[in-house]
């Protein structure tokens, strides 16, 4: 695919190339689709390479890339080894300990990813001489509730993540788009210290590399740089989810990020007391729908503006629905992680 004659100019003074890393477990409903975009990356075959990485999938997932990757285009499938207690970065680190790209780019396979995806980290590395990248995800558009509710959610995630990176003091990333050198990846050792937890690839790396390069962490803020994910089909999945997320909260060691967590599940937890209350006593009813309106208000014009700049059609009523939702799976997956096992891909954690 014909590449911008500025972009190769930018391409050509750069000796970055790149390693895309995918883990992969039972994925065959969407490998057709990652591949195919894979396919259409505007970048110099000889500059990257797709490393997927096999967690004992027992579907048609092998089948699917090997039949629709270009031929020109370089990758290796890997079988994962179970080292530790998260397959996921077991996986990662098996595919970097055979990468050969400077630069190791990582996504899952549920998602698609956008053609000018490696000029624009290429553009960013130069720019800001870089040794990590977090970039931004957004979610398919599908219909109903559940959905929806899912847009609102990561509009609200990628606000308070591009935010964090502006006061530069970065909470959160998504290992769904995300970015690092090879040699920075080894000179933090890694996954090293948190290999137990299943979950975190993401956020635990950006506080090791903020910790060692605190000027070289930065967040890709660009339209062409939007990887797309799949929404979960169930809210019993979604659940589940987010509990894996949560999982980690306790166990991160960044302060502000611990406080982050506390207020918004305090926050929440008292939008419920409050929004019982009201219900249950008539003369404190007026005091409760003045708080919870200016809440849901506050949230709704704050995801607009992300909506806006992600470009996601979302409008204004699934918006406050998806507001009225949001204290109820908080608060049920903030205290159900900490105490609870959850199920991911057929696993117990």
């Amino acid at each position: 695919m014909e590449i911008p004659t500025s972009e190769i100019s930018i391409i050509e003074t750069t000796s970055v190339s790149f390693t895309i890393v995918i883990p992969f477990r039972n994925e065959e409903a969407h490998l057709l689709n990652l591949v195919n975009s894979l396919n259409a990356l505007k970048f110099p075959k000889d500059r990257f390479e797709i490393i997927f990485i096999n967690d004992e999938s027992n579907d048609s997932s092998i089948h699917i890339i090997n039949k629709t990757i270009e031929p020109s285009i370089n990758y290796t499938i890997l079988e994962n080894v179970l080292r530790t207690n998260s397959p996921k970065k077991d996986a990662i680190t098996l595919a970097i300990s055979k990468a050969k790209g400077t630069w190791i780019v990582t996504t899952d396979a549920d998602c698609e990813v956008p053609k000018t995806w490696l000029i624009e980290y290429t553009k960013a590395i130069k720019t800001f001489d870089a040794k990590m990248l977090c970039a931004p995800v957004s979610i398919n558009d599908s219909k109903g509730l559940l959905s929806k509710y899912q847009q609102a959610d990561i509009l609200s995630l990628q606000g308070v993540t591009m935010g964090s990176f502006g006061t530069g003091n970065p909470l959160l990333c998504n290992g769904a788009n995300l970015a690092f050198e090879k040699k920075a990846f080894q000179l933090v050792n890694g996954y090293e210290g948190n290999s137990h937890l299943a979950s975190g690839d993401d956020v635990f790396m950006l506080q090791k590399m903020k910790a060692k390069f605190p000027d070289r962490v930065h967040f890709l803020k660009s339209n062409d740089a939007i990887v797309i994910t799949q929404p979960v089909t169930s809210w019993s999945a979604l659940i589940n989810q987010r509990i894996r997320w949560a999982s980690k909260t306790a166990k991160v060691k960044h302060k502000s990020s611990l406080m982050l967590g506390l207020l918004v599940f305090m926050v929440n937890f008292l939008w419920i007391i409050i929004l019982i209350l009201g219900i249950l006593a008539i003369s404190t009813w007026y005091n409760a729908a003045v708080f919870i309106f200016l809440k849901i208000v506050v949230d709704a014009l704050f995801i607009k503006k992300m909506k806006l700049w992600m470009g996601i059609q979302l409008s204004f009523l699934h918006i406050l629905l998806s507001g009225f939702i949001y204290p109820f799976i908080t608060c049920f997956v903030t205290i159900k992680s900490q105490f609870f096992n959850y199920q991911w891909k057929g696993r117990l954690y």
